[in-house]
């Protein structure tokens, strides 16, 4: 019984921090939108972990931060194309200090010689890990092209 006691106990406490860090990864994730929607580089490779490994559906696989960022920064100086990313969370799964979160990205680029915007979807799962500095980041990613 005291056994039983402890265990509620623990997941009474449990579950808030669970739904916390749930709203974190939301907000962290939306962010990362607004930053980049902003043309803010930098402040979008914030979301990624210094150890990054990212595969992408059409590139090498296995990118890393510095590329991951070196080509947001390309992307983000072409002024020739502006993008607006918003994500589409399906679910986050916390467990411990790792979490997993299934998403699309839905994009809309537009290009200074063509005058209708293009609409995509990207199918993702981020991985995020708890870093030193309380700031959950993600330390994998998987992208492809929802067609």
């Amino acid at each position: 019984m005291l056994r039983l006691a402890a265990l509620l106990l623990v997941l009474l406490v449990a579950t808030p921090a669970l739904a916390d860090d749930k709203a974190d990864i939301a907000a962290r994730l939306q962010q990362w939108a607004e930053d980049f929607n902003a043309g803010r580089a930098d402040r979008a490779c914030d979301l990624f972990a210094s150890d990054l490994v990212a595969d992408i559906q059409g590139a090498p696989p296995g990118r890393t931060h510095d590329q991951q960022c070196a080509i947001l920064r390309r992307a983000l100086a072409d002024k020739s194309k502006s993008f607006t990313y918003q994500p589409v969370i399906h679910d986050i799964t916390v467990l411990g200090d790792t979490a997993i979160v299934r998403l699309d990205w839905s994009l809309t680029t537009k290009l200074s010689m063509r005058p209708d915007p293009i609409q995509s979807t990207e199918i993702g799962m981020d991985v995020f890990r708890k870093q030193a500095d309380g700031a959950w980041r993600i330390v994998r990613f998987l992208a492809y092209d929802a067609q």
